[in-house]
């Protein structure tokens, strides 16, 4: 791998490098141990809209399984109360 000054932390901040191996050209030309580097404020970043996506979606589907309870124990209250209401009902 070439050494350039070019490509340090004190020039670019804080970066983590990759492996890519080699990389082939379309021009059919072949980059021998290619490395990419991503800086890790912007991989930070990333990875905090990942979670904070993820967080949301729990949150609506929690949102809606709640819900779902309310309707089906608002269901059950109602048919309760219609079955304690009518004649021959149990407990009556």
């Amino acid at each position: 791998m070439l050494e350039n000054a070019y490509y340090t932390h004190e020039i670019h901040g804080d970066f983590d490098l990759y492996d890519v191996g080699d990389l082939v050209l379309e021009e059919g030309m072949t980059l021998r141990d290619t490395q990419l580097a991503r800086d890790i404020e912007l991989r930070r970043r990333s990875d905090l809209e990942a979670f904070n996506s993820s967080l949301d979606r729990v949150t609506n589907q929690t949102g809606q399984a709640l819900r779902q309870n309310e309707q089906t124990i608002q269901s059950l209250r109602e048919g309760i109360a219609k079955m304690v209401g009518q004649p021959g009902a149990p407990g009556r």
